[in-house]
């Protein structure tokens, strides 16, 4: 074959490739290589194709071996890098990529390349370093101004985010992705309304776009429109039903509706969920599976976008030990109403606490009560992940504590900057967080037993009683509830579940339904203030046959009000995954026994740490057949169920439970030994208190 045929042979080849048919390059591309393998182009040129069809592994046998027979041609480095960085071997790709651009130092795609490798390693400052080398050299480059622009979203920046997706849109106003990340930056400022929009716009230049979709999805739960939210996620899931993250926002909404129509489908879909790394929010699916296991498989691959980016090792000579909380939640949250306790009764002698409040100011009575027991509080919602990190370094806090966790709102990225020399996570999320840079969890051996403990990448505090804590000083309603407003009659036997509508599955429904059928003249109350679950809910009831008008829904009010209106409940019904924690201590306050089901995960075990600490364990349960039975029992027999009734305000006064100062005692005890050992001692080791 003479040269002048092998080049028009490359050309028809290059044009191929040019146009996408990648097959066409490799089968044609193969023959030519058999009989001239010493030609560097084709090598090039089969690694390329092979990428172009998601072949990395592959593609990087036939770049290296275009690097040996031309090792001056950068190019071919660049193109190695690319695919090494597809398959996350970011080390590797740097190497390369060095020596790219020491063969040519005039590279803006091998400096955007090394931007993108090092973001990847969240090596954050050195990634946006090499992105400015990149547009230094090359101005007219809006993938370089869009993934900078990702950079400072996922480290929190929003606004300095926004700006360089501007940038993007300014060389590329079709460029849909960064129409749809500027839409997501909005979602961080809680501009809703200009995150819609730029959704839309992406979605008018991508039709089938399923993020924009499924961020419309979320952007819509945020504004509490759920029925919104749900068909935006069923249109994303129709362009690609693969799509994990609609479908777990999905699933999230249906049990908030308490539509179980999916329910076969779950199972089969957990088992997948299992065997995937791709990162989704863990959180949602507390509700749907009672694994500590998969919690924390799923908990750890959602993980992976955060890193440890502040390996320095430094502690503070404070005369006092300088806790800061860091939450979204200092308003009248449910997870917050008792930690106004800890707040009250922290020993200011010992302890100097601050409060970084990242959330929407919502200065209600709650939030102006717990501001007053801080030394310091901090309003630091505007600023970014890194920009609070270093605040809290200034303020010299020795231990931060993460509320959040992975739950909504949360921003655990401020913890990869290493905010304090000891980080712990605390009560606002059930389960591990599967950060490497959060230390300790605060748990009991109720929630996490021996043999549980491998499920939690944090070493763990354990608190003598339950971990949840109780404000012994909250004030139960003077308002007088009657049964008849809510035509009950005086002589019905009540049950009630006033846990979160997404809590409840098909599985306690079921034995609730049946106990209503069994024991005459009873009724049932929910909590609910939407239509939807409501008349699924009674739909679910109406086919096991139980009357509509004997399960009555409460809408939500005051807490002061709450609590009073317990007094209508005869025996509290707990859900089973996701056990109630609020309103668990709630019910007990208020003077009403609970039945729990003792499960598997943290979620599903609270219920039975508090009712432990509380001194009423006959009131756990471990198999649905015992649950329904104590239940039954209770409802039947009056004398048995008064008995508990009695036990359960004697121990209102007398348990550990509702002894809040002892609590934050154990607590802060915990904290001083968890702190000894970090910075005196270098070492992290489980706490027994």
């Amino acid at each position: 074959m003479t040269d002048n045929t092998i080049h028009k042979k490359i050309i028809n080849i290059i044009n191929l490739f040019n146009k996408g048919d990648f097959d066409s390059v490799l089968k044609l591309n193969k023959s030519l290589i058999k009989r001239n393998k010493n030609i560097p182009v084709l090598y090039n040129l089969q690694g390329a194709a092979l990428a172009g069809n998601d072949q990395h592994d592959k593609a990087i046998k036939f770049y290296k071996k275009a690097i040996d027979l031309e090792p001056q041609n950068e190019e071919i480095y660049r193109n190695l890098s690319k695919s090494l960085i597809a398959i996350e071997k970011f080390d590797d790709a740097i190497k390369y990529l060095e020596a790219a651009i020491s063969i040519n130092n005039i590279n803006p795609d091998a400096y955007f390349n090394l931007g993108l490798a090092f973001s990847e390693k969240k090596l954050v400052e050195t990634g946006i370093k090499n992105f400015q080398i990149a547009l230094e050299q090359k101005k007219n480059f809006p993938e370089c101004y869009y993934n900078l622009g990702n950079v400072y979203l996922n480290t929190g920046d929003s606004k300095e985010a926004i700006i360089y997706f501007n940038k993007a849109l300014d060389l590329n106003k079709y460029y849909y992705k960064a129409l749809n990340n500027k839409g997501v930056a909005y979602i961080q400022l809680h501009n809703f309304d200009e995150a819609i929009k730029h959704f839309n716009q992406a979605l008018k230049i991508k039709s089938d776009y399923p993020e924009a979709l499924s961020n419309l999805g979320i952007t819509f739960m945020e504004k509490k429109e759920f029925e919104k939210a749900l068909e935006y996620f069923n249109r994303a899931l129709k362009i690609n039903e693969n799509f994990i993250n609609a479908y777990v926002q999905k699933l999230f909404i249906q049990r908030r509706f308490c539509d179980w129509s999916e329910t076969d489908k779950i199972k089969i879909f957990l088992d997948k969920l299992a065997k995937t790394k791709e990162s989704i929010t863990p959180w949602q699916l507390f509700a749907i599976e009672d694994n500590p296991q998969n919690h924390l498989k799923r908990a750890k691959n959602y993980s992976r976008k955060f890193i440890l980016k502040a390996e320095k090792k430094f502690n503070y000579k404070n005369k006092k030990i300088k806790i800061g909380y860091f939450t979204p939640d200092f308003f009248e949250h449910a997870g917050m109403m008792n930690m106004a306790g800890i707040f009250q009764n922290h020993n200011k002698d010992e302890f100097e606490i601050s409060a970084f409040d990242y959330g929407v100011l919502r200065n209600d009575s709650m939030h102006k009560r717990i501001k007053n027991y801080f030394d310091n509080f901090f309003y630091v919602q505007q600023l970014s992940d890194k920009e609070i990190a270093d605040f809290a370094r200034k303020q010299k806090i020795d231990i931060a504590i993460h509320r959040n966790g992975h739950s909504q709102n949360s921003r655990s990225n401020i913890f990869s900057y290493r905010t304090a020399p000891l980080q712990i996570s605390y009560l606002g999320y059930p389960g591990s967080t599967g950060l490497d840079f959060i230390d300790y969890m605060v748990a009991d051996q109720v929630v996490i037993p021996p043999e549980n403990q491998k499920y939690y990448s944090e070493k763990i505090i354990f608190m003598p009683d339950s971990y949840y804590p109780t404000d012994n000083t909250r004030k139960i309603g003077e308002k007088k509830f009657q049964r008849s407003y809510f035509k009950i009659p005086e002589d019905a036997f009540v049950f009630c579940c006033f846990n979160n509508s997404y809590k409840i599955s098909f599985e306690e429904y079921d034995i609730w339904m049946t106990l209503l059928k069994e024991i005459e003249n009873s009724y049932l109350l929910l909590l609910s203030h939407d239509k939807l679950d409501q008349k699924n809910l009674l739909f679910e009831a109406k086919k096991r046959n139980v009357d509509s008008y004997r399960i009555k829904f409460f809408d939500y009010t005051n807490i002061e009000d709450h609590l009073a209106r317990h007094s209508l409940v005869d025996l509290y019904l707990d859900t089973f995954n996701y056990n109630g924690h609020t309103s668990t201590v709630d019910a007990l306050w208020a003077g009403v026994p609970v039945i729990t089901k003792l499960g598997q995960s943290l979620t599903a075990r609270v219920c039975g740490s508090l009712l432990t600490a509380f001194n009423l364990s006959e009131m756990i349960t471990k198999n649905n057949y015992d649950y329904k039975n104590l239940a039954y029992q209770l409802a039947k027999d009056k004398n048995r169920l008064m008995k508990i009734k009695t036990k359960v305000s004697q121990n209102k006064f007398s348990s550990k439970l509702f002894n809040t100062k002892e609590y934050v005692m154990n607590l802060e005890r915990g904290f001083k030994l968890a702190h000894d050992l970090k910075i005196n001692k270098n070492i992290i080791k489980t706490i027994y208190l």
